[in-house]
């Protein structure tokens, strides 16, 4: 029988949290952090792949950018892909020069640990990342936060705009060497996944045994998040927080297509890494992968985009 989040929080002092998209999905550990140290957890460290989605000039990117360790102007590696940051790290060069990442806001907020992984080396160098910073931390678990659907992705959707990121660290979730949990939050915000697409995909998982139960928001966690976003505004990450607000209904997102924001949109869901990769059929393609190229070259098959090339490939398409 698989364990609650609660089972497996009691038993251990030191827990990592990893954004299973990149992007900012990391932003939604900050309640999670507040329920744990109720629980008896004591050391936290937070952080994501090193994607980001920085809009392009007078355009939204549909695509993310990656970058690397050397590109941040503080950092303290671990392994060859992976490094603590501090809590004022910025971004050096390239596209996002100046940004500050959303894990080192997270890390003065709630006073924890950061870092950051790179993608280079497929699902196996991310695996190997897991390794270095549950060592690190002296952590017995692993917890994946999404916020949104495309982690959920069944192989029947047409409209997924970012499916490789997701199933990249759900597949090194499913292979870490420690207890791992995959959590959910924003339920299909951002519009990935059509409602009905997610109802049948979690429908699945939940049959095969997957769910590990579920947390909602509380009024301290809307104000935690409500000073998260003030520094860190996101039209995706922050549909949680205002369905917790009652601002419910068919939404506009970004004037590219609409969601529907309920109340579940604020509740958390608790799922098994290694049910829902089984589920996942491009988690499934990408999971022995060694680097990000082939990686790619696996959701390309699958007939999807991978949205590590879209934003190299949007500027030309808008030349054209």
């Amino acid at each position: 029988m698989n364990l609650s989040l609660e089972d497996l929080a009691r038993d251990n002092e030191a827990v990592l949290f990893v954004g299973v998209g990149g992007g900012g999905d990391v932003s939604w550990s900050i309640p999670l952090i507040s329920y744990l140290r109720t629980l008896g957890v004591k050391r936290f460290a937070v952080g994501e792949a090193a994607i980001a989605w920085w809009d392009l000039e007078g355009q939204i990117s549909l695509g993310g950018f990656t970058f690397h360790l050397k590109d941040l102007d503080r950092s303290q590696a671990l392994s060859d892909r992976c490094a603590l940051l501090h809590k004022d790290t910025r971004v050096a060069t390239g596209h996002g020069k100046g940004s500050k990442l959303p894990q080192c806001i997270i890390a003065e907020m709630k006073d924890v640990e950061a870092f950051v992984f790179e993608l280079d080396s497929g699902v196996k160098g991310i695996t190997n990342s897991m390794d270095a910073l549950t060592k690190h931390l002296g952590a017995g678990l692993v917890i994946g936060v999404d916020c949104g659907s495309d982690s959920f992705y069944s192989g029947t959707e047409t409209k997924v705009l970012s499916p490789l990121v997701d199933a990249m660290v759900v597949a090194a979730l499913a292979d870490c060497k420690q207890a791992s949990v995959m959590g959910l939050i924003g339920y299909g915000c951002d519009g990935d996944l059509m409602p009905d697409e997610l109802d049948a995909s979690v429908k699945q998982v939940i049959r095969k045994g997957g769910l590990l139960g579920a947390r909602g928001l509380t009024q301290s966690d809307v104000r935690e998040m409500e000073e998260f976003f003030k520094i860190w505004p996101n039209p995706v990450e922050e549909w949680p927080l205002k369905a917790a607000k009652g601002e419910l209904g068919w939404k506009n997102m970004n004037t590219l297509w609409s969601i529907l924001v309920t109340p579940l949109t604020s509740i958390m869901m608790f799922f098994d890494p290694k049910v829902l990769v089984e589920h996942n059929p491009l988690a499934r393609e990408v999971r022995g992968s060694t680097d990000l190229k082939e990686a790619e070259e696996a959701t390309i098959r699958l007939g999807l985009m991978p949205e590590t090339r879209m934003a190299k490939l949007l500027p030309k398409l808008m030349e054209e």
